[in-house]
């Protein structure tokens, strides 16, 4: 075996070693859940004053 054929080997077990480190470390399901099925939470927290004030309309 020369030496591209050995490289080109190492270079394929290191990356697959990568892919499955990805995999296993920040799957985001791997205990078991699946978070598409939650609902989803609001990234923005609501100020119910200003939702309020908004529908309230311009005052003035």
């Amino acid at each position: 075996m020369d030496v591209e054929q050995l490289e080109q080997l190492a270079a394929v077990i290191v990356t697959a070693g990568l892919v499955a480190g990805n995999f296993l470390l920040f799957t985001p399901w791997r205990n078991g859940e699946d978070p598409r099925q939650q609902t989803p939470k609001s990234l923005i927290p609501r100020n119910e004053s200003v939702h309020r004030s908004e529908q309230a309309g311009p005052s003035g």
